[in-house]
């Protein structure tokens, strides 16, 4: 809008200073017919931006000024365009975020997916403000793991309306789970070996001296024990102090 006024100005000048030369005969009639085009041209497209922004919601006496309404409400944390230049519809020329409610994304590591599920409640800290533990509720559980983290991300919705969550804070949080004692298994954590994405035990066989590998889940350790949620039965016998070394020496061997 602002170009075509000033275009439209230039034009209407030439003309009107043409025709003063025109009248004194310092100019041909062509000169003056060719100002007389331009002006008219400049005065089209002046309508033209005028009529768009009419469209718009423009009104008069109100200027070239466009009042612009987002979707939703937020605040404006970019400016993309600068004064004078052409914005279309599928340039967006401001980044508007709203936090009155944010997402809280947890991963989720293999041992713990049997025992987290949609509706539990999650209580979570941020390095940012280590004095506040806020609390959601698990609404989502991807349906794929990370294919390099090897986690599963569970989301959780939460309300912001203080604004105290940023997004992008590296949070931390705990979920209580409930299991049946009957379903667990309490071992010392010495015989629980990390082999590469794995948790394993050593399981003795029927013969003697003879051990096979077996993955097991872990639900929990705490105090040098860790509890088994799956994958060990009540009265097998595991390696507890050699595991380690047992480990060590594994150069193959097959799970259960």
């Amino acid at each position: 809008m602002q170009s075509a006024k000033e275009v439209f100005q230039i034009a209407q000048a030439r003309l009107q200073r043409g025709e003063r030369v025109f009248r004194g005969q310092y100019l041909s009639s062509k000169e003056v017919a060719e100002a007389e085009s331009d002006y008219q041209q400049a005065k089209m497209e002046l309508n033209a931006a005028e009529a768009e922004l009419h469209l718009l919601g423009s009104r008069p006496g109100e200027g070239s000024l466009l009042q612009v309404v987002a979707p939703f409400d937020g605040k404006v944390v970019e400016v993309r365009a600068a004064v004078g230049e052409t914005v279309t519809p599928d340039k967006p020329f401001l980044r508007i975020v709203n936090t009155s409610k944010v997402w809280a994304v947890f991963d989720l590591y293999p041992q713990y997916l049997p025992l987290v599920r949609v509706g539990q409640r999650v209580r979570f800290k941020t390095d940012a403000l280590p004095d506040m533990t806020y609390e959601a509720v698990i609404d989502t559980i991807m349906p794929e793991a990370d294919p390099n983290m090897r986690v599963v991300k569970a989301r959780a919705r939460i309300s912001n309306d203080s604004g105290t969550l940023k997004p992008g804070q590296f949070i931390e949080g705990v979920v209580t789970v409930r299991v049946s004692k009957e379903e667990l298994l309490l071992v010392p954590s010495e015989a629980v070996q990390k082999i590469e994405d794995g948790t394993y035990v050593f399981v003795a066989t029927e013969t003697p001296g003879e051990f096979r590998l077996r993955q097991v889940q872990i639900a929990e350790q705490e105090d040098n024990m860790s509890v088994i949620r799956d994958g060990l039965r009540p009265g097998e016998r595991i390696v507890v102090h050699n595991a380690s070394l047992l480990k060590g020496m594994l150069t193959g061997g097959g799970e259960e």
